[in-house]
């Protein structure tokens, strides 16, 4: 996730095997609203998620998260601050959207 300078939020989730992308605005990195996109995913396109890799941020170690999580049998793996290459796909593509957000205003 990340902000772009109008402040609003920007979720990206790519699927690790067919690389599919999923990026979604809300309104802010609180858990109810990455729940919802999250429960919006998997109905739209009728999946279940087995794993998901996510920063540590407050709102992906929240109670209500990590409950989510198990009850849909997803497994969670934080990523280590300072340590991008492991997400490096999902970087990538923050790299791009921030140049397109850029060229667009």
């Amino acid at each position: 996730m990340f902000k772009d300078e109008y402040k609003s939020t920007i979720s990206i989730r790519i699927d690790a095997y067919s690389k599919d992308l999923w990026i979604r605005t809300i309104k802010e990195d609180r858990t109810e609203h990455i729940l919802r996109m999250l429960e919006d995913i998997m109905y739209r396109f009728d999946t279940s998620i087995g794993y998901i890799r996510s920063k540590m941020g407050k709102e992906f170690k929240s109670k209500d998260y990590v409950n989510f999580l198990c009850k849909n049998n997803i497994k969670l793996e934080y990523e280590l601050q300072y340590e991008h290459c492991k997400n490096g796909e999902v970087e990538r593509v923050i790299r791009t959207i921030r140049n397109l957000i850029t060229k667009l205003h």
